[in-house]
């Protein structure tokens, strides 16, 4: 059974939040900005990149694609399942799988520049 998490950008303090787990969820720990400002929740993938580091939608990734090539997407939850879709959707929805490789670069929030790179 995977790890159920979650974590938010608060664009108040401009920083990540998080990450909490189910029991936090429950609790009332993962709470929202006091100023009411909305936090959308990142869910955590279950998976990590090439480097161990834990993949949450709305990061930014390298992928390297054997079939085309590396490209920079961001990760997305899209028909049930965790994708990684690049900015002109030019390689189409990939749901993330074992044969893809991965690195987080960043993340929609910290570094939306990145899906500007090529």
């Amino acid at each position: 059974m995977r790890d159920i998490k979650f974590r938010a950008f608060d664009p108040l303090d401009e920083k990540m939040m998080g990450p909490w787990d189910w029991d936090d969820i429950i609790s009332g720990e993962m709470t929202i900005h006091p100023s009411g400002d909305y936090c959308p929740p990142m869910q955590y993938t279950g998976l990590k990149d090439k480097n161990g580091v834990e993949i949450y939608e709305g990061d930014i990734v390298k992928v390297r694609s054997i079939s085309v090539g590396d490209y920079v997407a961001q990760v997305v939850f899209r028909q049930g399942h965790f994708a990684v879709q690049n900015k002109e959707d030019k390689y189409g929805t990939v749901a993330i799988n074992i044969p893809l490789q991965l690195t987080v670069i960043g993340n929609i929030y910290e570094n939306p520049e990145l899906l500007e790179a090529k």
